[in-house]
C-alpha cells in the first residue's frame, strides 16, 4: 500500500486539521451503508420516494434497495421529475392537462387536489438536460436493480414558456427554444413536482458526500412507517 500517496491524495481533496474529523464520519458513513447496500447517487441528483396515504415524499441521495420500488422521481435543484414519460396527442390544450390529472389521480388518489402533478415548464427542461448524464447514470443503477424507467434523452416534450400554462413543445435541441409555430400536436409528457419544503423530507449531503444523521433517521423513519 502506498500509504504516502494516500495521503496525498486526501490532502489534494481538501482534508486538513480543521475537517478531519467531519472527514472521517463521512468515511464511517459511506462504509456503514455500504454494508447496508445503499446505492449513492451524484450530485445534483436525489432520489424522490414516495409515502402511502399522503401527498408528502422523502428526497435522499441514495437508493435504498428495501424501498427502490417506492422511488416516483429524480429531484434536480428542486425540480422532481417522474422516472415515467408519456406520449401525449394534444387535439386542445386541455388534453395535455387531462393526463396529468389522470395521472394525479392514479398517484394520489383522494389526496389528489393537494398536490397536483405539473406539466414542466422550458427552463425546468432545460435544468434536467444540464445533468442528464448524471440522470441517466441514476436511472442506468435503477435499471439494474430492477426499476424501469424512460430515459430522458432530448425530444420533444410538453412544456410552458413559464408565462402562460398553454401548452407548447419543445425542439429536441433545447438550445434552439421552442418549436414554431407548434406545428407538432404530439410530444412526450414528463410530469414534475416542486420541493415543498413544509410538507417533504430531505437528505441533503455535506463537503464529504454525507449527510447528517438527523435527517437521514428523519426519512428512514417516514419510509419504515409508511411502507415497513
Amino acid at each position: 500500500m502506498n500509504t504516502l500517496r494516500i495521503y496525498e491524495q486526501i490532502q489534494e481533496l481538501g482534508v486538513n486539521e480543521n475537517n478531519l474529523e467531519k472527514f472521517v464520519l463521512a468515511y464511517m458513513f459511506y462504509l456503514n451503508r455500504k454494508r447496508m447496500g445503499w446505492i449513492p447517487i451524484e450530485r445534483p441528483c436525489r432520489m424522490v420516494y414516495r409515502l402511502k396515504e399522503t401527498t408528502a415524499m422523502v428526497v435522499m441521495p441514495f437508493i435504498i434497495p428495501k424501498y427502490i420500488k417506492h422511488i416516483w422521481g429524480i429531484e434536480v435543484n428542486g425540480v422532481y421529475y417522474c422516472l415515467k414519460r408519456m406520449v401525449v396527442t394534444a387535439y386542445a390544450p386541455k388534453f395535455v392537462y387531462d393526463e396529468l390529472k389522470a395521472e394525479t389521480a392514479v398517484m394520489f388518489g383522494e389526496n389528489a387536489e393537494q398536490r397536483p402533478l405539473e406539466l414542466q415548464t422550458f427552463a425546468n427542461l432545460k435544468s434536467a438536460y444540464e445533468c442528464e448524464e448524471i440522470i441517466a447514470d441514476a436511472m442506468m443503477l435503477l435499471y439494474y436493480n430492477g426499476v424501469k424507467s424512460n430515459p430522458l434523452a432530448q425530444s420533444r416534450y410538453w412544456v410552458t414558456n413559464g408565462k402562460s400554462k398553454t401548452p407548447l413543445v419543445s425542439h429536441k435541441d433545447t438550445s434552439q427554444g421552442l418549436i414554431k409555430p407548434y406545428q407538432f400536436k404530439t410530444a412526450k409528457l414528463r410530469p414534475i413536482l416542486h420541493a415543498n419544503t413544509k410538507l417533504d423530507f430531505f437528505c441533503a449531503l455535506n463537503d464529504f458526500d454525507a449527510p447528517k444523521q438527523e435527517a437521514v433517521d428523519k426519512c428512514v423513519k417516514r419510509l419504515e412507517e409508511s411502507w415497513g
